[in-house]
């Protein structure tokens, strides 16, 4: 006849190889079910491992207990949980990174609220259309506390898109957390558009291939902090050397005098580097040896 079973809790000590090649060993706590017929795992502990391609055990680091958080002094170290909402992660990143302070030093209370509150909603909506905002502020708090509705976002890109000032001035600002030892990159790219009122909109080259006009959009950057200095569109139809011109002369307005032209892969063509040279600018790029 089988044993009968003893009600008590048994020791194991259990080997179970893992991925890496090493060799658990495992110390478990069982408990006979006489209900389900089978044995209840009630605690397993690491006790020690056996590394791949040896033959002794060696002894692992226990886990940290809670009692642990004392110091070599006998101080205790607390700690705080908080629970973070994504408008909170936003309004932090707005503030570190300095881009609310130099929305607020270029224009009224009033105007800088609104652009931080639409720019919030783009963001916490991965770029939802504009009227969603209106019903979506309720339950997500923004700066602009009066609301947001078509109106006065409507009025807010007439008035900013032709505030020249405005936008220099917000430029200037971010320029001003530049170090002497920042490195500057313009990344260029090329889209195609629809409308008839962009006057920068021009038939030439076109990535897509679609036929129609194009503008070029230029983003200053800093190659330290990867945050966006300064941005300004372009004719779709200039050379890229004239490009390259312009943004010195934006750079120069700026405050930011000193230069050096380095080109990534992307930008090499034959034509792009004799319009370089017979420019008269100095500059880094990749150029194939046979090149005359």
């Amino acid at each position: 006849m089988p044993a009968k079973p003893s009600g008590k809790i048994k020791t194991l000590t259990v080997k179970q190889l893992q991925k890496n090649g090493d060799i658990y060993i495992l110390e478990r706590q069982i408990l006979y079910d006489t209900e389900k017929k089978y044995n209840r795992v009630l605690s397993t502990k690491l006790v020690a491992k056996i590394p791949k391609g040896s033959k002794n055990p060696v002894s692992t680091r226990p886990k940290k207990r809670k009692t642990d958080n004392v110091t070599e002094n006998n101080e205790i170290v607390s700690s705080k949980r908080n629970h973070i909402g994504m408008m909170d992660i936003i309004e932090h990143i707005g503030s570190v990174s300095g881009i609310d302070e130099a929305i607020y030093s270029s224009t009224d209370i009033g105007t800088a609220q609104k652009i931080i509150s639409l720019s919030r909603y783009l963001l916490a909506t991965n770029g939802q259309s504009l009227p969603g905002i209106v019903a979506w502020q309720y339950n997500h708090p923004l700066p602009y506390e009066d609301g947001m509705t078509e109106n006065i976002y409507h009025n807010l890109f007439k008035d900013i898109g032709i505030d020249e000032s405005l936008q220099q001035t917000f430029f200037s600002k971010r320029c001003e957390h530049i170090s002497e030892e920042d490195a500057l990159a313009y990344d260029s790219s090329t889209i195609s558009v629809y409308s008839e009122n962009q006057n920068e909109a021009r038939y030439g080259f076109n990535k897509a291939g679609d036929g129609l006009k194009t503008i070029k959009l230029l983003t200053l950057y800093s190659i330290n902090s990867r945050q966006p200095i300064a941005f300004t569109k372009q004719p779709g139809n200039l050379p890229d050397v004239v490009s390259i011109t312009n943004a010195i002369k934006q750079l120069s307005a700026l405050g930011v005098n000193t230069t050096e032209i380095i080109t990534d892969n992307g930008y090499y063509s034959e034509k792009n580097f004799s319009e370089l040279l017979q420019a008269g600018f100095d500059f880094i790029t990749l150029a194939k040896t046979n090149i005359r």
